[in-house]
């Protein structure tokens, strides 16, 4: 009888001490407290690895860390994705939590499997006091994970100034490059983070700097050359922009072979996005619009008429030759009638001389814009009243007009082949006439000819 009492003790025993983090994951704090009075195994772990320290420490309870560290709780146990609770505090900002852990053994150096360590975690989430209790138990500033991301890196692109400040001081490299040839500047410019922007200036990084890199960029990623201004444009940061501008920066820097106006012209008409048509473009941030951007930067020493040099190629889709294009030339490829006569008013001129073709939609690929008829007024008027130019001998057909009055060619969805019955060629014919296009016999007869 003894005998079978004293197993029954054992397997309770040992059922609480299999439970106790099952009981932390739960939130149960008063089930955890008599467990541990009842002495249950205070490193007993789940099936994955996972301690009640670490579910404590995920959940933010400063507390239960303590007691479970004065029960013998090890600070550094790892589970199976090799996650420990100093990392799980760091995720939270939790300096008393950090603390504890490092106070009791923790090793502030600790990475998980992609190589961030709890610093880098720490300056990601932007406490700075957790930050600071991980400096002073000697955590690496300027270790990287396995992109070469320093922790300098993830707090400028989190815009986290007060942490970025206090790792500077403590000796960040704020000049240092990753492969792809990003910088922590960088890494702030493009994601807008305005605050974050001005302590990495003050603090000595360059206000020209650009993407440099010996590898080759291609697709959507930004090219060699790419400066802050520029990667703040192409996201729709115009008023970081200029505040790039303002501390120093040039605002007709051409190094990825473009400037911030022929940038503009395809943010604001995007041949890229999230769905097939290019849209959305970005989200305007801060106080300046694009167009209001134009007016700044222009204002601040941008040349309207600037050109591209040769080799240069346009992100936006349309098979033109860029030697040579404004932006007022790559507004009219993507029909961009505000651009343009805002550029026009701001002094631009025509670029190349082919805007009259341009803005007829000819030539470019704008989705939803497709080459058509040109109106020409009955009166005709000065190119400079239509926002456009006058041609040599005055005709005003050089004018400046919305591509075939906005209306997109008429196009069957989901078609498989091109044969189309009949009945349906007819309809598809009445509308091709309602939308202003001639009737398909008479595109014939005009291609003979």
């Amino acid at each position: 009888m003894l005998c079978r009492l004293g197993s029954l003790i054992l397997f309770c025993a040992a059922v609480s001490a299999a439970d106790l983090p099952s009981t932390a994951e739960k939130q149960d704090w008063a089930a955890v407290s008599t467990q541990l009075e009842s002495g249950a195994g205070v490193n007993a772990a789940q099936a994955d690895g996972t301690t009640a320290l670490h579910w404590a420490a995920y959940h933010d309870k400063v507390e239960v860390v303590r007691r479970l560290l004065a029960a013998g709780a090890q600070a550094d146990a790892a589970n199976r994705y090799g996650i420990t609770p100093l990392l799980l505090a760091c995720e939270n900002g939790n300096a008393e939590i950090v603390r504890a852990l490092l106070d009791a053994g923790a090793d502030a150096n600790v990475k998980q499997r992609g190589g961030e360590t709890a610093l880098m975690i720490a300056c990601r989430t932007g406490r700075p006091d957790a930050v600071k209790a991980l400096i002073e138990k000697g955590a690496k500033i300027d270790a990287t994970d396995r992109s070469g991301q320093t922790a300098l890196m993830w707090a400028a692109a989190q815009g986290h100034a007060e942490v970025i400040d206090l790792l500077i001081q403590s000796g960040a490299d704020v000049k240092r490059r990753l492969k792809s040839g990003f910088t922590a500047l960088l890494f702030a410019a493009r994601e807008g983070k305005s605050a974050a922007v001005k302590t990495l200036l003050q603090h000595g990084a360059d206000v020209k700097d650009a993407i440099d890199t010996e590898d080759r960029t291609a697709g959507r990623d930004a090219p060699n050359g790419t400066s802050a201004v520029l990667l703040a444009v192409e996201n729709g940061h115009f008023e970081l922009a200029m505040e790039i501008i303002q501390a120093g920066a040039d605002p007709n820097d051409m190094r990825s072979g473009f400037s911030a106006l022929h940038t503009l012209t395809w943010v604001r008409r995007p041949p890229h996005g999230d769905d097939v048509a290019g849209q959305p473009p970005p989200d305007t941030h801060g106080r300046l619009d694009s167009l209001a951007f134009i007016r700044a930067i222009v204002a601040a020493g941008a040349v309207p008429d600037v050109t591209l040099k040769q080799g240069a190629k346009a992100r936006a889709s349309g098979s033109i030759n860029f030697t040579g294009a404004t932006p007022f030339l790559l507004a009219c490829r993507n029909a961009d009638l505000p651009m343009m006569k805002l550029l026009v008013e701001l002094g631009a001129t025509d670029g190349c001389g082919r805007p009259g073709l341009f803005c007829t939609g000819r030539g470019g690929r704008h989705r939803g814009r497709v080459p058509g008829r040109m109106r020409v007024p009955a009166e005709p008027r000065s190119g400079c009243e239509r926002g456009g130019r006058e041609g040599a001998d005055g005709d005003a057909r050089h004018c400046l007009q919305e591509p075939a009055e906005g209306r997109p060619l008429p196009r069957i969805e989901g078609r498989k082949d091109r044969r189309v019955e009949p009945q349906k060629r007819q309809g598809l014919d009445a509308a091709a006439h309602r939308a202003g296009f001639p009737p398909r016999k008479l595109q014939a007869q005009r291609a003979d000819h």
